[in-house]
């Protein structure tokens, strides 16, 4: 429901609230890549917004539970909590949350026009933090949905800036519990730092793998 104006900057007030109590329902609506019987999970939302077609901005909130996408990483059920205000320049979510029964990924996520800042970023497994840090990627999410291609979307006149932090991280364990299957065991710990422009990216990095494997004895790789 809302109110819009016929005249002048056609100013107008609006709100819109729904719940799909199933995602798999409405695949003819979707784009013709997500059209698969994978797709399935309910949805809530809530937005509000008034303004001009210039300038306009709103509170917005949407809701997942047992999402399921056909996108690797994202097959498992999954829980997804997003609230937040928009406007023409970003959309700014204070509260970003993507977890399923064992993992939980979570932070405060800005979408500006050329660049994607997740601040406060924690990742845990069993609700022990495992990867932690902030990341700001000057790539514009719309440019990369309209070309398919990431490097098409970078702005290379914006600098990276990615302060991450890995402890103690079981790479097999982390695949199980996105519901991927991976041959692939060891322990990873380690940080990564990484700042300026991409034709001058500064990087800084410390990693350790413990027993890589599949493999018949213990090993160790250390990397800097």
């Amino acid at each position: 429901h809302g109110t819009v104006s016929l005249t002048g900057a056609h100013a107008y007030s609006a709100r819109l609230t729904g719940a799909i109590n199933d995602l798999g329902d409405y695949t003819g609506v979707l784009p013709a890549s997500w059209r698969v019987d994978q797709i399935s999970g309910g949805v809530t939302f809530d937005w509000t917004g008034d303004g001009t077609a210039a300038a306009h901005s709103g509170p917005m909130q949407v809701f997942a539970h047992g999402l399921v996408l056909p996108i690797a990483f994202l097959r498992a059920p999954l829980d997804l909590t997003l609230e937040g205000t928009y406007s023409p320049q970003d959309v700014f979510f204070r509260t970003f949350k993507l977890a399923d029964e064992r993992l939980s990924l979570g932070g405060f996520l800005m979408l500006g026009r050329n660049f994607v800042e997740l601040q406060a970023l924690e990742l845990t497994r069993d609700g022990v933090p495992r990867a932690t840090g902030t990341v700001f990627l000057p790539v514009s999410v719309q440019r990369w949905r309209e070309t398919g291609s990431l490097i098409a979307a970078l702005d290379d006149q914006q600098k990276f800036d990615v302060d991450l932090k890995v402890d103690q991280l079981d790479l097999a364990a982390f695949a199980q519990a996105l519901g991927e299957k991976s041959e692939i065991t060891g322990m990873l710990a380690g940080k990564l730092a990484a700042y300026g422009p991409l034709p001058a990216l500064q990087l800084t990095t410390a990693w350790q793998l413990q027993n890589l494997g599949p493999a018949t004895a213990p090993n160790d790789l250390d990397f800097e």
